[in-house]
């Protein structure tokens, strides 16, 4: 958890800010990225390792990633095309959910394509938790998802 939220902040403002720092952080120090995430934290991203990817497809792979440790070596594994990600956002949904409503749950949609590859409509969604100490939010949930662009007709 690396963003503050403090008396009279928003929960519009602290996910604006959060996702700011959150797809900064991606462009330039990705192996700093699992600091966003709680320790038992589960991660459903882009396989950047799959071979299978078909520049034909407008659908990437996804693969799952769980507990921070390996949500670490995932994102510094995949440094160099983490780094090239270019992104838009387009919508910003979020709510109250969990715990005494104190979580929050974001879904962003929009398009990201890195170095060398098409743009990729996505959709992903986070779940914050409040730190103990209330000040900073940990990702407890993060999943990202590729939508196809076109309807085919069979």
């Amino acid at each position: 958890g690396s963003h503050m939220a403090s008396m009279g902040v928003t929960v519009q403002d602290i996910c604006f800010a959060f996702l700011q720092n959150y797809y900064e952080r991606m462009r330039t120090d990705p192996s700093k990225l699992a600091y966003f995430y709680a320790s038992t934290a589960e991660l459903t991203h882009t396989n950047y390792q799959s071979k299978s990817t078909n520049e034909k497809d407008d659908v990437l792979p996804t693969v799952k990633v769980t507990g921070r440790e390996n949500i670490n070596k995932f994102f510094s594994r995949n440094d160099a095309k983490v780094r090239s990600l270019k992104l838009k956002l387009d919508t910003i949904d979020f709510q109250y959910t969990g715990h005494l409503h104190k979580s929050i749950l974001i879904m962003a949609t929009g398009e990201m394509f890195w170095t060398g590859t098409p743009v990729y409509k996505f959709c992903q969604t986070f779940i914050l938790l409040p730190s103990s100490n209330g000040s900073t939010f940990d990702i407890t949930n993060d999943i990202i998802r590729f939508i196809s662009n076109s309807f085919k007709l069979e």
